[in-house]
């Protein structure tokens, strides 16, 4: 529990196995309360809804919310929560309209938000907002499979696994993302047994895998889904558009302090090696690489970064914010009587070895 501030009445008797038994019981819930309304298990729905995962998102979001240490982490995550309960239920529930999608075969009416749903103009808006600014405008603000994860599956992200040979494995999401993208072809097929056929398969798989992925946590991580399996296409946002992960050579002291708080387990120092300008679909922009650094070597690059450095000419906002950390150190004139002052504070640390020296110069 070193990422919260644990009151020590709880940590007398808290037991890590129990935050794995109450994230399972949160992901339990949000699968079943979907899945009975998908499948009609015939569950009573005042419970088990396709409004359970949000549920599990807020009643588990306010604990975390209160007890995460770093103070960026837990504004983020209290927006995070604040938007998905908004979007995803409030404004469902009070003001439900349906959102406009391009496309003359739908295979249903998408509700508001509808930001995942392919065609819809929120889809395709908030991916040209993540060409500007990166796909954390959604994963890292505003994301369900996202807060169900930082939230209620918060326990299992030291199971994040990391290195070049499990980065790897990201290119599982090329043939994902080919058969989403294939969802935008349909759309203007007539409608067929094929085409009705295809919507179902497409929405039985996804989210049988997106839900099934949760109870792989303990092994791989909280990110499985995010990591490997998401076909949504804000990642490639990353890529195709401006955002970039940046790190500062001449800072970077290659510790690996960010690698190792990363959840998506991003090699940040082999890659930084090859371009200090990363362009990677994974990169979330969640912050907790940033704020591991110590050196501040790292930090975002959007449009507004390139409007301000290419376009107006001016310095990177980060040097502009940070200490000079290559100028030089201001050397104290050492005298007999500072020497003696620091071999008393100093005690055993060997100040009177530099004492003997200056004497020897003299």
């Amino acid at each position: 529990m070193g990422d919260y501030n644990t009151p020590a009445a709880i940590r007398a008797w808290w037991r890590p196995w129990m935050g794995y038994v109450l994230a399972m019981i949160g992901f339990s819930w949000a699968t079943v309360g979907f899945f009975n309304v998908y499948f009609s298990w015939g569950l009573p729905r005042a419970v088990f809804n396709q409004h359970s995962e949000i549920f599990v998102i807020a009643i588990y979001g306010v604990p975390t919310i209160l007890l995460i240490k770093d103070p960026y982490q837990k504004r983020r995550l209290a927006v995070l929560v604040t938007l998905v309960f908004t979007f995803w239920y409030l404004v469902p529930t009070l003001w439900p309209f349906e959102v406009d999608a391009f496309g003359s075969n739908r295979p249903w009416a998408a509700t508001f938000p509808g930001f995942d749903v392919p065609g819809t103009w929120t889809n395709l808006g908030l991916f040209v907002a993540a060409l500007l600014f990166g796909r954390r405008i959604k994963c890292g603000w505003m994301n369900t499979c996202v807060a169900i994860k930082e939230t209620a599956g918060a326990p299992f992200r030291k199971h994040t696994k990391r290195g070049t040979d499990w980065f790897k494995l990201r290119r599982i999401k090329l043939l994902t993302g080919a058969i989403y993208l294939s969802y935008f072809a349909v759309l203007f097929m007539p409608d067929s047994a094929f085409t009705r056929a295809y919507f179902y398969w497409f929405w039985t798989i996804m989210i049988t895998v997106y839900f099934g992925s949760l109870f792989l946590a303990p092994i791989f991580g909280a990110r499985t889904w995010c990591r490997w399996l998401c076909p949504i296409l804000f990642g490639w946002a990353n890529v195709l558009g401006f955002y970039r992960l940046r790190v500062d050579k001449d800072r970077c002291t290659s510790c690996g302090k960010c690698e190792q708080v990363c959840d998506f387990g991003l090699p940040i120092r082999a890659l930084a090696e090859k371009n200090p300008m990363i362009r990677t679909t994974e990169c979330m922009g969640c912050g907790r690489c940033r704020t591991a650094c110590g050196k501040d070597a790292i930090s975002y690059y959007d449009v507004r970064d390139f409007v301000r450095e290419k376009i107006l000419g001016q310095d990177p906002a980060y040097k502009s914010r940070q200490p000079n950390l290559a100028a030089p150190m201001p050397v104290p004139h050492l005298d007999h009587s500072t020497i003696e002052e620091m071999e008393v504070v100093g005690g055993e640390r060997g100040y009177s070895s530099g004492k003997s020296s200056l004497a020897a110069h003299q």
